[in-house]
C-alpha cells in the first residue's frame, strides 16, 4: 500500500475537523431536542466538542437514553466510597447501579 504524504494526511484531518464540527453540532442539537443532553444551540461552543466526557456525564446520559429519570428527592445510599452524598452524580450512579447499567 502506498503511503500518503504528511501534507495530504494533515489536510484530510483538518477537513474532517471542519465537517465534524457541523455534524457534531447537528448531532448535539438532536440529542438536546430528545432531552438527552442540555440544549446549547444558542451557543454551540458550550457543547465543548473538544473536551473529554466525564464518566458521571456518560452515566447520566445512559440513564436518560434508557428513559430513567433522576428523582429530585433521592437520598444516596453510599454505594461508592469516592462519591459524597452531596455530589449530583451520587444519585445518577446509584440509580444506574440499581438498573444494571454499571456494577456496584
Amino acid at each position: 500500500m502506498k503511503k500518503l504524504p504528511l501534507a495530504v494526511i494533515g489536510s484530510f484531518i483538518l477537513a474532517c475537523g471542519v465537517f465534524a464540527t457541523t455534524r457534531d453540532e447537528n448531532n448535539a442539537n438532536f440529542l438536546a431536542s430528545q432531552g438527552i443532553i442540555v440544549d446549547q444551540s444558542s451557543n454551540p461552543t458550550s457543547y465543548r466538542f473538544g473536551d473529554k466526557i466525564l464518566r458521571q456525564e456518560m452515566v447520566a446520559i445512559a440513564l436518560k437514553m434508557k428513559g430513567i429519570e433522576l428523582p429530585k428527592d433521592y437520598v444516596c445510599k453510599k454505594y461508592f466510597a469516592d462519591v459524597t452524598t452531596s455530589d449530583w452524580v451520587c444519585r445518577a450512579i446509584e440509580i444506574a447501579a440499581d438498573n444494571g447499567i454499571i456494577s456496584r
